[in-house]
C-alpha cells in the first residue's frame, strides 16, 4: 500500500516506525516525505499486520487523510483507510510543589512547628504538565534567596510530563512564623512559562511555666500545700492540647481541657494561657528540712 498524506504533513524527523505481524517488508520512511510506501510485507491467514510512522503538520488545522488501496500477490484490494489528524496549538505548562521538613530524608509537609534553631529543609517538586518539553528550567524562592534572579534551583531541560525535584538547606529556624514561597519557571521555544504560587511555612514554639504555691508556710507533718502552675504559649506556633505537668514532689497534677481556655478550640494558641493545679502534703522530713523544694515542667504537644 501507500498513502501520500495531505498538504503540510509530513514523516517526522527523524523517520521513525514500527511495523507488527508483517514479515520482513520493504519500508523505509524518508524524514520530511509526504508520502510513504509499503511492500512485500507477508500476512499470515486470519492475521493482522500493522505499521506505525510519526508525522508532524507545521499549522494549526484538521488533515483528512486517506491511504491508497491494499493489495497482495494473490488478491487485489480496493478498500482504502480514512483518519483525520486535529492539529492543535501547543500548551506549555509547569507545577510546583513547595514542601518542608526536619529531615533532609523528609517525612515532607507544607508545614511544620519546630523549636529554635532547628534545622528545616525545603524540597521543590516540578512537574511539566504541559503537552510540549520545556528548556531553561528553574526554581526561585526570594526568600530563600533574595538575590535577583532569586534561583534555587537550575534544573535545565524538562520533558514531556517529566516530574523532578530539588532541595534546599539545612537554614536554622528563626522566631516566629515563616510564610516561604516559591515558583518554577521554563521556556517552550520563545514563551516563557510560569507556575502558580506554592507556599510551606514554620512557626517556632515556646513555652512558659509560672510556678506558685497558695500557703505562704507551713507547720506540721499533715499540712496541704496547693500549687498552681500558668502555662503559656510563648511561642508563634500553635500547640494542640493537652496541657500536662510533671511535678517531683506532687501527684495529682491536673489541666483543665485547652478548650476552656482561649478560643475554645483544642489548640493552645500563641499568647493563650492556661492554669492547672496540684498538691502536696507534708511529710515529716520536710518539717525537719523547714522547707519544701520542688521542681515542674509544664508540656503540650510535645514542647516542654
Amino acid at each position: 500500500f501507500s498513502d501520500t498524506f495531505p498538504a503540510g504533513m509530513v514523516v517526522a524527523t527523524p523517520a521513525t516506525y514500527t511495523h507488527d505481524g508483517c514479515g520482513s517488508p520493504t519500508y523505509t520512511p524518508v524524514a520530511g516525505a509526504g508520502s510513504v510506501s509499503f511492500t512485500n510485507g507477508t500476512s499470515a491467514a486470519g492475521g493482522n499486520c500493522t505499521v506505525q510512522v510519526d508525522v508532524t503538520a507545521p499549522t494549526i488545522g484538521t488533515y483528512v487523510n486517506v491511504s491508497g488501496a491494499v493489495s497482495a500477490d494473490i488478491v487485489g484490494g480496493t478498500d482504502t483507510a480514512t483518519d483525520t489528524l486535529d492539529v492543535t496549538g501547543a500548551t506549555p505548562s509547569i507545577a510546583i510543589l513547595k514542601q518542608i521538613s526536619t529531615n533532609a530524608a523528609g517525612p515532607w509537609t507544607t508545614f511544620v512547628s519546630v523549636p529554635l534553631g532547628t534545622p528545616i529543609y525545603y524540597q521543590f517538586t516540578v512537574e511539566n504538565t504541559g503537552d510540549v518539553p520545556l528548556t531553561g528550567v528553574t526554581v526561585t524562592d526570594p526568600t530563600l534567596n533574595p538575590t535577583s534572579p532569586n534561583v534555587i534551583c537550575n534544573i535545565g531541560a524538562l520533558a514531556l510530563y517529566e516530574v523532578t525535584t530539588c532541595a534546599f538547606g539545612p537554614i536554622s529556624a528563626a522566631s516566629g512564623w515563616h510564610y516561604n514561597t516559591a515558583n518554577s519557571h521554563g521556556t517552550y521555544n520563545t514563551t516563557d512559562v510560569d507556575s502558580d504560587d506554592s507556599t510551606a511555612s514554620y512557626a517556632t514554639t515556646g513555652l512558659s511555666l509560672v510556678k506558685s504555691v497558695y500557703e505562704t508556710a507551713f507547720t506540721a507533718v499533715g499540712d496541704v500545700l496547693h500549687y498552681s502552675y500558668e502555662v503559656e504559649n510563648t511561642g508563634a506556633a500553635p500547640l494542640q492540647g493537652p496541657v500536662t505537668i510533671d511535678d517531683d514532689k506532687s501527684t495529682d497534677e491536673t489541666c483543665p481541657p485547652v478548650s476552656s481556655v482561649g478560643d475554645n478550640d483544642n489548640w493552645l494558641d500563641p499568647g493563650e494561657t492556661i492554669t492547672c493545679t496540684a498538691t502536696y502534703t507534708v511529710i515529716a522530713a520536710d518539717v525537719t528540712a523547714t522547707e519544701v523544694i520542688n521542681i515542674a515542667t509544664a508540656t503540650v504537644d510535645g514542647s516542654t
